[in-house]
């Protein structure tokens, strides 16, 4: 099944923690965007990868040419006066061509389709916003579907009051927030993003039995 909507990839982070770029980390031999894309892709209409600088879009653009040269991928640039995740979300949304924007990390190598599904069932119910929300209130604005408009909007009036985190956005949003246990079976698992060797090292254990074959990663 098809997502009415765009996606849009985060990949702009430069990952210092790490002393390395991200999306092109590996786990067990995939790169993490690698997997994304596995995972997500094939599911919406268009892809826009959105990238800081243009050292990221070529250096991704060479990495992943000839894995996933049939699907609809573009890149993106980051919009310059904004920085962070917002420039990335805002960048994404300019350039994408549906009305939905459905956003994803590029370090989160487990997260499946299901959950935009889920998410944009909800969405049709007349909100702005989809968020997952995890029981001790944390939610996830980076994992999330948006309608265009409103994102843009949304966007521009929280810099405009000073925002500049991806959860300043949700005031100016009408959102429905969801709990990651009813998105996924394995929310641990499935939203989990790489930030640190720790967590790196915590992805290749989640797939060290299950192997990388499927053309998803299934819930535990």
């Amino acid at each position: 099944m098809i997502i009415d909507a765009s996606l849009v990839i985060l990949a702009g982070g430069r990952g210092d923690r790490l002393k390395a770029y991200k999306p092109l980390l590996k786990v067990k031999g995939k790169y993490l965007i690698e997997l994304v894309l596995k995972n997500l892709a094939s599911f919406f209409k268009e892809v826009v990868i959105v990238v800081r600088e243009e050292w990221q879009r070529n250096l991704l653009a060479e990495s992943i040419k000839t894995i996933y040269r049939d699907l609809n991928i573009s890149y993106a640039i980051d919009v310059p006066l904004i920085e962070g995740p917002l420039a990335a979300m805002y960048t994404g949304a300019l350039e994408s061509r549906e009305l939905k924007i459905a956003v994803a990390p590029s370090d989160t190598p487990f997260i499946t389709h299901r959950v935009f599904l889920k998410m944009n069932i909800v969405l049709s119910k007349g909100y702005e916003a989809v968020v997952p929300m995890w029981p001790e209130g944390y939610v996830e604005p980076t994992i999330a579907m948006y309608l265009r408009e409103p994102l843009l909007k949304a966007i521009d009036r929280s810099i405009s009051m000073g925002g500049r985190s991806a959860h300043s956005i949700l005031r100016y949003l009408n959102v429905a927030y969801v709990n990651t246990y009813d998105l996924s079976q394995n929310p641990v698992k499935e939203f989990l993003n790489v930030n640190t060797y720790k967590d790196l090292a915590l992805a290749e254990d989640l797939v060290g039995k299950e192997g990388l074959n499927s053309s998803e990663v299934r819930d535990t």
